[in-house]
């Protein structure tokens, strides 16, 4: 899915779905192209981890203008960034937080060229955490699975990449290579996104929780389509149900900036304010030039004030 927000509004505006799911960025550039006469000239193209192979990488650099790509730990720069900052990046002058809670540390380097680019490199602690928490879960599974003789073709890149090879076939792969792990350790809690236009961190953190964000909230559909048993629903009917999750998402979004301009999303969710002000109603009895409200408690004033509501 390509969708297209309003950078300074944060809304979302337009969305274009492929026919198949792509990580090639050049063969969805068509779809990008589309989106021109909304997206306007000052646009970025933000893409998520899974685009950040170096094919993807060269692509952006060299042929697009404005763009925020995030780029997975292996990448071999990435991965050279992290082995030169490692021990200095957690420093209080390099500390960030979004009005979502997110926070952590960042440094952010230039990167000369043809095509002059900056590399922000965060590292949270918390996502340290639940990284090595997930891999060690994994490789504990790939292991049994491999001391059965099982073989799942979708662990397949684990296999080869955390086992040594034994002799033999691929079911004699059941030592744990112990410097690939060590490895993927050294990287883990690290996130880099590279931009030729967004200098800012902050805002390109932002960018990728808003990104997460729309993702999570279309899994649903994503998860209907590529089920076997919702083939049976039309085309039509997944088309009107992602239609329906858009507006949503419009509404979701407008209401988030409210909550976020007004600095009351630690005291906030968009679904807390909303599941708030369900309460209120608005009353006429023909003795008023105009309705009046239900009364209203504290939570609900504040809100109300925040979005320049008078009852």
């Amino acid at each position: 899915m390509v969708m297209c927000y309003g950078r300074e509004s944060r809304i979302p505006l337009f969305y274009a779905m492929n026919a198949t799911p792509t990580f090639d960025l050049t063969s969805i550039s068509e779809t990008f192209e589309r989106l021109y006469w909304i997206r306007g000239e000052d646009s970025i193209l933000v893409t998520d981890r899974e685009y950040g192979t170096y094919a993807n990488s060269e692509f952006v650099k060299n042929d697009v203008d404005g763009f925020l790509m995030i780029l997975p730990n292996t990448d071999r720069n990435v991965k050279e960034s992290i082995a030169a900052v490692k021990d200095t990046i957690v420093d209080s002058s390099n500390y960030y937080s979004l009005p979502n809670g997110s926070h952590g540390f960042v440094t952010t380097k230039k990167i000369f060229g043809r095509h002059p680019y900056v590399q922000h490199l965060y590292y949270n602690e918390e996502d340290e955490e639940r990284d090595m928490g997930v891999f060690f879960t994994l490789v504990e599974i790939c292991q049994r699975e491999l001391e059965q003789n099982i073989i799942i073709p979708a662990h397949m890149p684990l296999y080869t990449r955390f086992f040594n090879m034994g002799a033999g076939t691929a079911l004699a792969r059941k030592e744990v290579n112990s410097n690939k792990v060590m490895d993927y350790a050294s990287s883990a809690g690290y996130m880099a996104m590279i931009s030729d236009i967004m200098t800012d961190p902050t805002e390109a953190m932002w960018w990728k929780y808003k990104m997460n964000q729309c993702s999570n909230l279309f899994t649903n559909i994503k998860n209907a389509q590529d089920s076997p048993r919702l083939k049976l629903f039309s085309e039509h009917n997944i088309e009107a149900r992602t239609f329906i999750q858009f507006i949503a998402y419009i509404l979701h979004s407008a209401v988030l900036k409210n909550l976020e301009d007004g600095s009351l999303t630690r005291e906030f969710t968009v679904q807390s304010a909303v599941r708030e002000m369900s309460g209120i109603m608005q009353i006429s009895d023909g003795t008023y030039k105009r309705p009046r409200m239900t009364k209203s408690n504290y939570r609900q004033d504040i809100l109300m004030r925040n979005a320049g509501i008078t009852n």
